[in-house]
């Protein structure tokens, strides 16, 4: 009997390591679809984050001239994916050229490599894809 017990607790916390592995992959860096700026996604109590860790022309993120430079470093341009079954979903993402927060779903590619991220705002729905670096 001490066996049988061992041996499904054994299991159970092989498989809750196992979908904890899933669940942290999308944390890295990326680079972000044009090119221009590199992401660092990472996660805080459960809840995935995104920021600009690196730019090449921060004026070509923005646009309306509201946020400089030191506005756009550091920013989290990602707020609030959580991870169901595969997907990072129920998050935002702000677009800084165009001054906006979208709403964002996220899922890899097989080999992890590529982060699409889904977006949309009322009718607009848009995918977009980020290479990890």
């Amino acid at each position: 009997m001490k066996y049988i017990v061992f041996y499904v607790l054994a299991v159970f916390f092989s498989l809750s390591s196992h979908a904890q592995g899933h669940r942290n992959d999308i944390v890295g860096k990326w680079l972000n679809d044009q090119e221009n700026a590199h992401i660092e996604i990472y996660e805080k109590n459960g809840v995935f984050f995104g920021k600009i860790v690196w730019v090449d022309a921060p004026e070509d993120l923005s646009d309306t001239g509201r946020r400089s430079t030191e506005g756009i470093m550091g920013m989290d341009i990602i707020s609030d994916l959580v991870y169901a079954e595969g997907l990072w979903e129920h998050g935002t993402l702000y677009l800084p050229k165009k001054d906006r927060e979208v709403n964002c779903e996220a899922s890899l590619s097989e080999d992890k490599k590529v982060l699409t991220l889904k977006i949309s705002k009322l009718w607009y729905t848009n995918s977009i894809k980020w290479t990890r670096l």
